[in-house]
């Protein structure tokens, strides 16, 4: 089989074929029928075996060495001793025929019909007297001979059917007899022929010829003999004389003589592409054997290209043949050609077991050679989607070991949510805070599906964003107490992935906390999100839209949407806050936000309600009697944020969270949401 530019063949030898020879014996001829192999011996004995070389039945059939043995389409072997004698043996019907040839003159070649058998049908035989006759059954009585063909000096030699034409070698040329027209309509002898004896195969399916003169080898198109007789194809030179030839699939077998001093090789033949006639391997025999090949046949069933051929030296014959797909898969693994083998193995549905063997045997090749994310493309693509959460589990544990946690993150099972515990989401989120990619964080954030416990992240990120040395009270600081924009970007992915976090866990009051502190700490600029180390596309669109998201919130409008906003603020109440309002949130001291709210608050009927539905958070809260001048003191005053709290617990932190709403828009806030005396 040619893949990928190598072309196989397997040798198989013949089963017992050693132990069923007599220690004098020697094999002198062989012949391929529809389902067996028919071996004949200097004993006179013809042994049968399948194509693949299993024994079947022996018989001695004559005295005297056989010279030539013949099958027919019918299972009919017909027998030629070195005398001429001939023997028809119908081996399945323990049947025999004598075909009325008492051996008058040697036989040089013979080849029954595709009808012949015990009833009837036609026997080519040519004698070594010189002529080519063809032999059947009278319609009474005896047989019917007729000549096809009598040179002068010169033997047919090499029967070969071929459509309408038998094709013989006769002299130094190559005859073709048409049926048909009853005569001899072709010959074929190259300039190279001279004092040489050809030798040639025939593929009746593509009705393509190989012959060769020593070492010079033509291919011929037989489809149009009488118009255009023996058209060359290619013309190429072996590196010694050919001795035997058969057709194999895609492949062309040569047998060459080992005894010939010219030849330049030990192998007992080659293997050439047939298409290109350029040698691809060499051949050799099965079990050693380091005789010449005597002879090749060609196997076809059904009319198909070749599928076998049989080779045979005086005491081994073996059955050369296309590969299995198991077999070459299995050679391509031997030689560390995945990526064909795959292609083999992916190309039969019903193999997907093989499949995932392949592709993991693959995957820890590739790994074993640094290319760790090559590695985890094919484990990905092959085996994870088919793979059961056991296996999940300890693929997770062999990457984490070898510090490859993050190579999975492209092939989560985020539709099954049995595979993963919650434990590896938050581990491969956790990863990036601590590698600081905070992009990569909010991505992650972003894109996935809330497999792992929000409460969990939440620490996590609050936690690290006290490490960078954020505080509540940093977003209301002047510019110039800011630390650099970097940290100022890291801040902003934190709390961007923080509202995000909380949104998914439904904290709406926090989620607004967290934009007001966002919008503050930014100070209007843009935030700034870095895509280059990641490679997924998906995962750079979530970054961009959760930034985009971020940026273009309206915290009024979301307060009120999700009914934070309800009994939080009223009208301006102070001049200071006023007059801090106008001049902008830059220059808003921290005690001039003071927004005093009337007391009491009756609860609006009115209150927008969340967009799921939910029942608002704030919508019932009874406001603390909150000074003009500050705050009243707290539990929650040096918490990392306005405390992520219901409103109904401290109202302390709904002064906290009114003065981050009046800080990002005074004016907004003063008027949107007024409430009734």
């Amino acid at each position: 089989v040619c893949y990928g530019g190598r072309m196989e063949v397997v040798a198989v030898s013949f089963e017992g074929l050693t132990a069923l020879l007599a220690p004098d014996e020697e094999l002198t001829c062989a012949a391929v029928g529809e389902d067996c192999v028919a071996l004949g011996s200097t004993f006179g004995y013809v042994h049968l075996h399948t194509i693949e070389g299993i024994f079947v039945a022996s018989k001695k059939i004559h005295e005297f060495a056989v010279e030539h043995v013949a099958i027919s389409c019918t299972n009919v072997v017909v027998v030629a001793d070195i005398r001429g004698a001939i023997t028809c043996w119908a081996w399945r019907e323990a049947g025999t025929l004598d075909p009325g040839w008492g051996g008058t003159a040697p036989v040089a070649a013979l080849l029954p019909s595709d009808a012949f058998g015990l009833a009837g049908g036609a026997l080519y035989i040519s004698h070594h007297e010189g002529c080519l006759l063809r032999r059947a059954r009278g319609s009474y009585f005896g047989f019917n001979d007729s000549t096809l063909y009598d040179p002068a000096g010169a033997t047919a030699t090499q029967l070969q059917p071929c459509g309408e034409h038998l094709l013989f070698a006769a002299g130094e040329a190559i005859h073709a007899y048409c049926h048909v027209r009853g005569d001899v309509v072709a010959r074929f002898r190259p300039a190279h022929a001279t004092g040489l004896r050809p030798v040639f195969a025939v593929d009746r399916a593509t009705q393509t010829m190989a012959a060769a003169w020593g070492p010079h080898m033509y291919t011929c198109d037989l489809r149009n003999l009488e118009a255009c007789p023996f058209a060359v194809v290619q013309h190429v030179v072996l590196p010694g004389p050919a001795s035997a030839l058969a057709f194999l699939a895609r492949a062309l077998l040569v047998g060459t003589d080992r005894d010939d001093p010219a030849h330049a090789t030990d192998a007992a033949g080659l293997l050439l592409d047939r298409t290109t006639l350029a040698p691809a391997a060499p051949l050799d025999m099965p079990a050693g054997d380091v005789r010449s090949i005597v002879g090749m046949l060609s196997y076809c069933a059904c009319g198909d290209a070749p599928t076998h051929a049989i080779a045979w030296t005086a005491l081994t014959v073996a059955c050369f043949r296309i590969p299995r797909i198991s077999e070459t898969v299995a050679g391509m693994l031997t030689r560390h050609e995945y990526p064909p083998a795959m292609h083999i193995a992916t190309s039969q549905p019903e193999r997907r077991h093989a499949v995932i063997e392949i592709a993991d045997l693959h995957a820890c090749h590739l790994w074993r050679q640094g290319l760790r994310r090559q590695a985890m493309t094919v484990w990905g693509e092959n085996v994870l989607p088919w793979a059961p959460a056991t296996y999940w589990a300890h693929f997770i544990a062999r990457l984490a070991r070898a510090d490859a946690l993050d190579l999975i993150v492209k092939w989560l099972p985020f539709t099954d949510r049995g595979k993963l515990s919650p434990t590896v989401y938050e581990m491969l989120l956790q990863k990036p805070l601590e590698a600081r990619q905070l992009h990569r964080f909010l991505s992650r954030v972003a894109k996935w599906p809330v497999h792992y416990r929000i409460d969990t992240i939440v620490a996590l990120a609050t936690e690290h964003l006290k490490t960078a040395g954020f505080s509540w009270r940093l977003a209301f600081a002047p510019a110039t107490a800011l630390p650099d924009m970097a940290t100022i970007q890291g801040w902003g992915l934190l709390l961007a992935a923080l509202c995000k976090l909380c949104e998914f866990g439904n904290k709406f009051v926090e989620a607004a906390q967290i934009v007001a502190l966002f919008q503050l700490a930014l100070r209007g600029a843009a935030l700034n999100v870095d895509t280059t180390d990641i490679d997924d596309d998906a995962h750079t669109l979530a970054l961009h839209k959760a930034a985009e998201y971020i940026q273009g919130l309206d915290l009024i409008a979301y307060m009120q949407a999700y009914g934070v906003a309800t009994a939080v603020w009223g009208p301006p109440a102070q001049p200071a806050a006023a007059a801090a309002a106008a001049a902008g949130p830059d220059s808003i001291p921290f005690a001039a936000l003071a927004i005093a709210p009337p007391s009491p608050i009756p609860r609006q009927r009115g209150a927008s309600r969340p967009p799921s539905g939910a029942a608002s958070r704030a919508g019932s809260a009874e406001p603390g009697e909150d000074g003009a001048a500050g705050v009243p003191p707290c539990s929650h005053a040096d918490a990392l944020f306005v405390p992520l709290l219901t409103l109904r617990e401290c109202s302390a932190c709904r002064t906290r969270l009114a003065r981050l709403a009046a800080a990002v828009d005074p004016v907004r806030a003063a008027v949107c949401c007024p409430l009734p005396r």
